[in-house]
């Protein structure tokens, strides 16, 4: 069973309970202000930390992320958090965050540098469905990059991307669409694979072959 920490994102929660079920994963639903038990938190196959519409430039409550955090702290499971919840990895790790003027709602090209993991099977350029305002500026520590758009719009090279220090803006894309933890099994985009259609489909089902 897969548990879904549901950050506020109902309707895209949805989608993604959806996913699951047609991958034949059976999950349950929390809210990201819920706490459960160090046991039945390790009971769990997967975990999937949803996106959500908070602005996380803005600072972290305690209360309102009270199960993200226990998640990254304690979870022995394959971790993945989609669009606030890459977010919610990556500055929980060292990242920076950015914020376009207005929310981005639409397709982006995204490039798979790494395809392995998430993306295996999944090679060169792809196109994904991006619904957010805030954005990850650098890969942390710990981390590499498995997926980047950014260079797709702009000439910046994805070599020098915690180098280049210019804030991206929607037509230039995200410099950080997808990562990995170096040792443990966390992985994380800033697209929603659940509103991708297949190629989606493809990376939710890579990631219910990591937590088999």
């Amino acid at each position: 069973m897969f548990l879904i920490v549901n950050n506020d994102n109902t309707k895209e929660n949805l989608h993604l309970e959806n996913a699951l079920k047609k991958l034949n994963q059976s999950y349950r639903s929390l809210n990201s202000s819920d706490t459960i038990s160090l046991s039945e938190l390790r009971s769990f196959q997967g975990i999937i930390l949803s996106g959500g519409p908070w602005n996380l430039l803005q600072p972290m409550l305690f209360s309102t992320f009270k199960l993200n955090i226990q998640v990254m702290l304690n979870a022995e499971a394959p971790i993945y958090g989609i669009c606030m919840g890459h977010e919610i990895i990556a500055e929980a790790n060292g990242s920076n965050m950015g914020r376009w003027p207005a929310i981005y709602h639409g397709q982006r090209a995204v490039e798979v540098l790494d395809s392995s993991g998430l993306f295996e099977g999944i090679s060169g350029n792809i196109e994904m469905i991006e619904w957010h305002q805030e954005f990850v500026l650098n890969v942390p520590p710990g981390f590499e990059l498995m997926a980047t758009s950014a260079h797709l719009y702009s000439p910046w090279s994805p070599m020098n991307i915690d180098n280049d220090l210019e804030p991206p803006s929607p037509l230039k894309g995200c410099r950080v669409q997808s990562l990995r933890h170096k040792e443990k099994k966390i992985y994380s985009t800033q697209f929603h694979p659940e509103l991708s259609g297949e190629i989606g489909l493809k990376i939710l089902s890579n990631f219910v072959k990591i937590c088999s």
